[in-house]
């Protein structure tokens, strides 16, 4: 049979172990935060010309992929 010592000191642990795994898992998650809001900057002019313009979505993914455009690699050319 258990007291209700050893009760309590068993669910305190159990209790702070879920506390400590909450506030890592807090942590983590505000972290997350400041480079949603970040991404969010990055986005939002290709999300006001897809909804001012008519056909904005093409507009919109053309100078997004425009924008991110690798340059061309300078080497040997395949042809050499």
């Amino acid at each position: 049979m258990t007291t209700k010592a050893t009760t309590e000191s068993t669910s305190n642990g159990v209790v702070g172990r879920v506390h400590a795994r909450l506030a890592r898992a807090f942590v983590t998650f505000t972290g997350f935060i400041p480079r949603g809001f970040t991404q969010l900057r990055d986005v939002a002019p290709y999300a006001a010309i897809e909804l001012i313009l008519p056909g904005g979505s093409l507009i919109a993914l053309s100078l997004w992929y425009l924008q991110r455009k690798r340059p061309p690699r300078i080497g040997k050319s395949r042809l050499s």
